[in-house]
């Protein structure tokens, strides 16, 4: 299972946590607490990055809603036969990406620093 770092919305629905398994099927469990059935688990299919939700199954209390996305999960893990996949950890260079497009502006507001790595040349 993963929590993703950008939560999708779905119909409203902020997705709280997924489980991916490594045919692209998966499920997960949204929360949206202006419904008239603030929580759903979804079945859905990743391909190319993205995440087509369908089969949702509201519920009126959490427990309900987790104790579904469990259920879920081990059904269609069994049926299938399949394993899940670890949640991808995003690269170095995608987080020092990330931090440089958050901070872009800012640095006239820094102090300059030179930085010595130890070797003088």
């Amino acid at each position: 299972m993963n929590k993703p770092g950008d939560m999708d919305k779905i119909h409203g629905y902020a997705i709280q946590k997924t489980v991916l398994f490594e045919n692209g099927a998966g499920v997960a469990l949204g929360e949206n607490p202006n419904a008239p059935n603030p929580y759903v688990t979804w079945r859905f299919q990743q391909e190319n990055g993205t995440r087509d939700y369908f089969w949702g199954h509201y519920h009126n209390t959490r427990e309900a809603a987790e104790a579904d996305f469990t259920d879920r999960a081990a059904n269609y893990k069994q049926l299938y036969q399949v394993r899940e996949v670890a949640p991808q950890k995003q690269s170095v260079r995608a987080k020092l990406m990330q931090t440089a497009s958050t901070t872009e502006g800012r640095s006239k507001d820094l102090p300059s620093k030179n930085i010595h790595h130890g070797h003088d040349r």
